[in-house]
């Protein structure tokens, strides 16, 4: 998908993960883009990180797709640079 989900640097950072992933989001998806975000972390705390979705009645959905659907992450920094890290383990797929 385009030249930056063949970044070698998100390649080197996804590449212990199966070729097929779970991957958990709450709220809606984007349609009018269809790129949307969502996290590795089946245990991620909407409670304490997304207060609108728990106010919104947002109930967790999961997800199977593709590794190579993942265009980037934005905990790559942590990974590479020494960034901060989150907790959420985020990935932006289209």
């Amino acid at each position: 998908m385009g030249d930056i989900a063949n970044d070698p640097k998100l390649q080197e950072y996804l590449k212990d993960l199966p070729d097929e992933l779970m991957v958990y989001r709450y709220g809606k998806l984007n349609d009018e883009t269809g790129v949307s975000s969502f996290t590795l972390n089946p245990n991620y705390s909407v409670d304490s990180n997304l207060p609108w979705q728990k106010r919104l009645q947002s109930p967790m959905q999961t997800f199977k797709v593709k590794k190579e659907d993942i265009l980037v992450s934005p905990d790559i920094n942590s990974f590479f640079g020494g960034g901060r890290g989150f907790d959420e383990q985020e990935v932006i797929i289209s």
